[in-house]
């Protein structure tokens, strides 16, 4: 952190390394319960190697209050291309929420004589768009299949009300 009298700036940041492919379940072919059909399936999962990083600035307008906001993120490290179970490959991808969540806080301290207030909140919120596949029977006895996609929308509000007494410090004081 850095700080510019009553401004203080902190920056942040963590690397994830990439995890390469391996299997975590596999299953012994067996026969399609609707088509009949001979079914190998694994479950298997590799990630991309992830960097994140966080901002964040608290303002002290006196000894008796401040405020702060923040900004951080949370990048997926799931690959492009993975395996949807309903997509009936060979093998499924454990990981399939691709979505980079975004995460934006605030509040403020009160310092009073006896005890510190602290109120704030964060927001975090991600988008993804997911393929589906649909399979819609048809008047004939057929079914056709058709791909599209469903956007995942993730917004969550998170809220923090805190204080502190300064128990110890009273407790110290009469021991000395």
């Amino acid at each position: 952190g850095l700080n510019f009298g009553g401004l203080s700036i902190s920056i942040s940041g963590e690397w994830f390394s990439a995890i390469s492919k391996y299997t975590i379940i596999e299953t012994q072919p067996f026969s399609g319960q609707s088509t009949g059909q001979t079914i190998t399936n694994s479950l298997t999962d590799d990630l991309n190697s992830v960097i994140n990083y966080g901002l964040g600035a608290e303002y002290s307008f006196n000894n008796s209050f401040s405020i702060y906001l923040s900004y951080a993120t949370d990048f997926s490290a799931v690959p492009d291309r993975i395996n949807r179970f309903l997509s009936l490959d060979t093998e499924t991808s454990n990981s399939t929420f691709k979505a980079n969540i975004n995460h934006m806080g605030g509040g403020a301290v009160f310092n009073f004589k006896k005890m510190e207030f602290t109120i704030g909140s964060n927001f975090s919120f991600s988008k993804e768009i997911a393929p589906r596949v649909l399979t819609i029977p048809s008047e004939g006895g057929g079914s056709e299949t058709v791909n599209t996609t469903s956007v995942i929308k993730v917004k969550q509000w998170r809220f923090i009300v805190g204080f502190s007494l300064p128990f110890a410090k009273e407790e110290k004081n009469k021991i000395e």
